[in-house]
């Protein structure tokens, strides 16, 4: 409910920062969502800190802390999400090989090449709907377009 209402709050920030209607953002908001997409994957990872009691230090996971970027169940998270929770629980493990660690590691370093790659078509695919140079201004400066 509260990331629903993040959501709502965000989008309606954008729509006045761009000064659209709703009818002009309709073309907007699905390339800028995947543009923000892509930007998060092609750096997706995890954080870590110190638990609250004890100060030990802790990996965050997408799929279990809210903290953690806001929390969604592991069959919704995108591959490389999948991949860094995958990693966090080979370094959990004092038993894991070192073969192991460089296949997730490859893996994600994949992942975010992948996104990476996808990057340029997205952002360029957002220009185009853009109507205004103050729509082209705002992108720009967000660094959601070139």
């Amino acid at each position: 409910m509260a990331e629903e209402r993040m959501k709502l709050m965000a989008r309606e920030a954008w729509k006045r920062l761009l000064r659209v209607t709703e009818q002009q953002w309709k073309p907007i908001q699905p390339k800028l969502e995947k543009v923000s997409a892509l930007r998060l994957e092609a750096r997706v990872g995890a954080i870590g800190g110190g638990g609250r009691e004890d100060q030990s230090f802790r990996w965050r996971r997408r799929s279990k802390d809210l903290l953690a970027w806001g929390s969604k169940p592991f069959d919704e998270l995108t591959e490389g999400e999948r991949i860094a929770e995958e990693l966090i629980d080979l370094l959990e493990n004092e038993n894991t090989e070192d073969l192991e660690f460089r296949q997730k590691i490859d893996a994600l370093q994949q992942a975010r090449e992948k996104a990476r790659k996808q990057l340029p078509e997205a952002r360029q695919e957002l220009a185009k709907v853009l109507t205004t140079p103050r729509q082209e201004a705002v992108f720009l400066l967000s660094g959601y377009i070139d």
